[in-house]
């Protein structure tokens, strides 16, 4: 008897740490959203094009070159296994403690991809990010899946398929 209460009670907790489904959410793109490269040249970047989009959004307090692996984005990104440009964009919001740091990361992993430094953290008031979050929206900016494509060969097979399909 008392397994079947320990059972029930690791079910419980299990259930109610899971952070919630966020699929079909509509996210929201802060206004005037500035996109520079290498956190100096700002470049004009439209966030509502009509393609897929992988977010990323990072609040880079703790330990940014740890968190980033913006190595592993640039090899995605410019690799064979790579999203077709026409079908889906990539869009970084991060939220750093320390700009200077943040450029210092940017240029020593030569991470040319336009990146917005949002030092105010719209992004992450306007659509309640509290922790690193990645997204796959459609065109209309729903979520339609969640996880690090970086981080889980099978969640960037699930984006890949996905984009693949259409919107």
């Amino acid at each position: 008897m008392n397994k079947i209460i320990g059972i029930c009670l690791i079910l419980v907790l299990i259930t109610a740490c899971r952070k919630p489904d966020e699929t079909g959410k509509e996210i929201v793109f802060p206004d005037k959203a500035v996109f520079t490269r290498m956190a100096k040249d700002t470049v004009p970047f439209e966030t509502n094009r009509p393609v897929w989009k992988i977010v990323v959004y990072a609040d880079t307090a703790d330990c940014m070159g740890c968190k980033l692996y913006l190595d592993r984005w640039k090899m995605w990104m410019e690799g064979t296994d790579a999203p077709d440009k026409d079908k889906a964009m990539f869009l970084f919001f991060l939220y750093p403690d320390d700009r200077e740091e943040l450029q210092f990361l940017l240029e020593g992993d030569e991470f040319d991809y336009p990146v917005c430094i949002d030092m105010d953290n719209r992004m992450g008031e306007l659509n309640g990010f509290t922790a690193d979050t990645y997204l796959l929206l459609d065109a209309e900016n729903r979520v339609v899946l969640t996880g690090n494509p970086i981080a889980d060969e099978r969640t960037k097979r699930l984006y890949l398929e996905r984009i693949e399909k259409k919107p």
